[in-house]
């Protein structure tokens, strides 16, 4: 037995539950979502795996092109060979910025655990804060992530309670709404007193220089708007050509992710605060890390760095769904994992993990980005092979798998086995078909073999919401309130504002309310009041543009969030509304929420509880 299944022989059977639970309810929303989204979901893949390859394909060049953007628009970049160097320069930067014992405010952040950050700027005195609920639990119990998306995916609500209560951040209560009100409440005063935040980074645009940061429940806005120092730390391989790639990847993201249409916020940073903006970081760092990447791009493993994190082959994949993220006993776990693990560090250190699996090849029709999971899992036992001589294959199998009419006798009668108890099967469940014989399916699929990813300049290939002539401005409104109720927000009317129990607001300098109200800082006030620029219909999302007459967070710290949207600043869909960026600026969808406590949706835990919509004229 390997270390990997005496792991799963001791997990409990409520965990084993939470994960297989968790994972069948996100992977049932990406189906239904990515149906609805794409009318050709495969071609989209397709140019998506075209469009990473294009930026893999010459790596080196792309980062320099990006770093020399990202400098031109203000902002200050590292390079990072490796995880030593990277945690060096982050923790330089927090000295020269902020004093040991301060408090530095973090989002969520994979990569920020391949380098073990956390650990390293706890061992300079600091004291990091993951703000991220799911992130903050795993802190609290000093565990680690068991998924790249649901960090405390095998934890229940009774966890979560005894976790809080014994830390003091409430009476004990197992309601999802109470305990994220517990943490939102202690997070709060942490935003308050940062210097320094830190955040990952989903996607970098070389063309613009614009870093792209997507989550849903507001602590990353706050991390990167709060503090007055915003450190980013992204793998190179996150590259994207231009903001035009934004909008395809953004929807395979979100709804291979989590079954949404479009995340709640999606952040797009280009600059620091400039004169005459009364919020914002005035230092952008980023921090771009290597650590074997560039080795990776050159090598048979390029295609895995085509990864966007965003967990589908963990949720579908039968050995995650039975052991969890902890067996796999390494930062990036699941089929993904078993791949990107070994080729980064190589295979004496971690290649023993790609044997953890099935060779199903589910893993490889979910992934976003088509990466070829089986057929590098195997490229990896085989150099597993290389480096360890010891580990052959069973003698007997060799044999039975070279002789076709031998292993088609053994098929008939391996069930057999499952009936006299052994070592081995103890731990096995005998195998049952899915729907065919897998050689009666391949003889009508063979064709499909050896297919390649579409080019990246290939036609978009979103499904139109809805055939026919363009939308009238009337059809646009109806078809955003829509998506907006969905959501939980609410399309207002000024007599809503006014009915408003407590006028304590925040308001933008460029609004001019028809009433009175008391004026109160964002921290303090009920109500914020923001000018969005533009609603996109297709996913119910509002545009708001940082500068000199905006308050970002306005929009963010107050509970009730109110977007002022001028009559005619509507359009249909994602890529027409991201054609307005700007250089800072906000994608909001719906109010904040979180589902980090057993798939429970609760709204508002970091971020407004309430967002209502004004139309203006």
């Amino acid at each position: 037995m390997n270390r990997f299944e005496a792991f799963v022989e001791q997990l409990p059977q409520a965990a084993r539950q939470s994960v297989s639970g968790a994972c069948r309810r996100v992977s049932d929303a990406r189906a239904v979502t990515l149906a609805e989204v794409f009318e050709d979901l495969d071609a989209a893949r397709g140019q998506a795996a075209a469009t990473k390859d294009v930026v893999l394909s010459d790596l080196e060049s792309y980062v320099e092109r990006f770093a020399k953007k990202c400098s031109d628009n203000g902002a200050t970049v590292f390079r990072a060979k490796d995880a030593a160097e990277a945690n060096t320069v982050i923790s330089t930067l927090c000295a020269r910025h902020s004093a040991p014992g301060d408090v530095i405010v973090k989002a969520k952040s994979m990569v920020s655990e391949e380098i073990g950050l956390n650990e390293h700027l706890a061992s300079e005195g600091y004291n990091v804060v993951e703000t991220d609920l799911g992130e903050f639990v795993i802190q609290l119990d000093h565990d680690t992530p068991s998924h790249i998306v649901a960090p405390i995916i095998h934890k229940d609500r009774y966890d979560v309670a005894r976790t809080f209560h014994k830390n003091g951040l409430g009476p004990y209560s197992d309601s999802p709404e109470i305990l994220a009100e517990q943490a939102r409440s202690y997070l709060r005063n942490k935003f308050q007193q940062a210097a320094i935040g830190i955040s990952g980074v989903n996607f970098g645009i070389v063309d613009s220089g614009r870093l792209v940061i997507v989550e849903n429940e507001g602590n990353n806005r706050l991390s990167t708007t709060a503090p007055n120092v915003h450190i980013a730390v992204m793998g190179i391989e996150k590259l994207l050509p231009s903001d035009s790639d934004v909008p395809l990847f953004l929807k395979l993201l979100v709804g291979s992710a989590t079954g949404q249409r479009a995340p709640v916020y999606t952040h797009f940073v280009s600059r620091p605060r400039v004169a005459g903006e009364v919020d914002g970081p005035s230092h952008v760092y980023i921090v771009l890390l290597d650590n074997g990447r560039s080795r990776v791009a050159n090598g048979p493993y390029r295609s895995v760095l085509r990864c966007v994190r965003c967990g589908a082959c963990m949720n579908v994949c039968p050995v995650y769904r039975q052991s969890s993220g902890h067996a796999y006993a390494e930062v990036y776990s699941g089929p993904i994992g078993a791949v990107l693990n070994p080729a980064l560090k190589g295979p004496e250190a971690a290649g023993d993990i790609a044997k953890n699996s099935t060779l199903c090849g589910m893993c490889e029709v979910v992934c976003p980005v088509m990466i070829p999971i089986p057929d590098l899992l195997v490229q990896a036992r085989e150099d597993l092979a290389k480096v360890s001589p010891g580990l052959k294959a069973t003698s007997g199998l060799a044999v039975v798998g070279r002789k076709l009419w031998l292993w088609n006798l053994v098929r008939r009668f391996a069930t057999f086995a499952f009936w006299f108890p052994n070592p081995w099967t103890e731990r096995k469940e005998a195998p049952r078909r899915d729907k065919e014989d897998f050689r009666a399916w391949w003889s009508t699929h063979r064709h499909r073999a050896g297919s390649r990813p579409a080019t990246a300049t290939q036609a978009r290939t979103e499904r139109p919401s809805e055939p026919g002539p363009a939308r009238g401005t009337d059809a646009l409104w109806s078809m955003f309130n829509d998506r907006l109720v969905q959501l939980g927000g609410k399309i207002a009317t000024w007599a809503d504002v006014e009915e408003l129990p407590d006028r304590s607001w925040c308001v933008e300098s460029s609004l001019e309310l028809p009433m009175l109200f008391d004026a109160a800082s964002p921290w303090k006030a009920t109500t914020g009041f923001v000018v969005g620029a533009v609603a996109v219909a297709e996913t119910g999302s509002v545009l708001l543009r940082h500068g000199s007459k905006s308050r970002r967070l306005a929009s963010l710290a107050p509970p009730h969030c109110v977007v002022v949207i001028p009559e005619g600043q509507i359009v249909e869909t994602l890529a027409e509304g991201l054609a307005n960026l700007g250089e800072n600026a906000v994608l909001v969808t719906g109010p904040s929420r979180t589902a980090d406590i057993e798939g429970i949706l609760v709204k508002g835990v970091h971020g407004p509880k309430e967002l209502w919509i004004v139309r203006s004229s």
